[in-house]
């Protein structure tokens, strides 16, 4: 099963990693990325090291810092259990996968819809235009809105369009 992307949940991570120096920070990331690619990591600090990229010097300087994220043999809990939660959806979606392949294959044998249990066609909504149906040229353009009417030019013509009236006692 191919891997390549990963969730990281930014939040999580900071509220984590606040503590660390940037060389830690990087060294922590390729260390949990070869571990999401591969199912864990080396155990043999020459190896780690090369996976950080870092030389053996400064890898035994961050080693401690960076083991406090990892259980037992490098074991990592939370990586753990997202492999886990993606091993499961992936069998899911090849299991269901298979079942379309099997009602295609059915299909292409009898020839008929009803043994499959598929429809060739999907319904579409009724009250839903086309974007060609909303294009102002009528051939599937960019779309634009209606401008709003303007106002009345009797309204704002008037020395006070508000409808303030200074003659009848209403002056400011």
């Amino acid at each position: 099963m191919s891997r390549p992307w990963m969730p990281l949940y930014v939040a999580d991570y900071l509220a984590d990693t606040g503590h660390l120096s940037t060389i830690e920070h990087g060294g922590y990331l390729l260390l949990i990325m070869h571990y999401w690619q591969n199912g864990g990591l080396p155990r043999e600090d020459a190896k780690l090291a090369r996976v950080c990229r870092c030389s053996p010097r400064e890898w035994s300087s961050m080693c401690d810092t960076l083991a406090e994220f990892f259980g037992e043999g490098w074991r990592h809990a939370r990586i753990d259990r997202e492999l886990c939660s993606a091993k499961a959806a992936y069998e899911r979606r090849a299991k269901a996968g298979s079942k379309g392949g099997n009602a295609k294959a059915m299909l292409k044998q009898t020839g008929g819809e009803k043994e499959a249990g598929l429809k060739q066609s999907q319904p579409h909504s009724q009250d839903t235009p086309s974007r060609k149906e909303e294009s102002l040229d009528g051939r599937g353009g960019a779309t634009r809105r209606p401008r709003p009417a303007p106002p009345e030019p009797a309204v704002w013509d008037t020395p006070d369009p508000f409808g303030h009236d200074d003659a009848e006692g209403g002056a400011r």
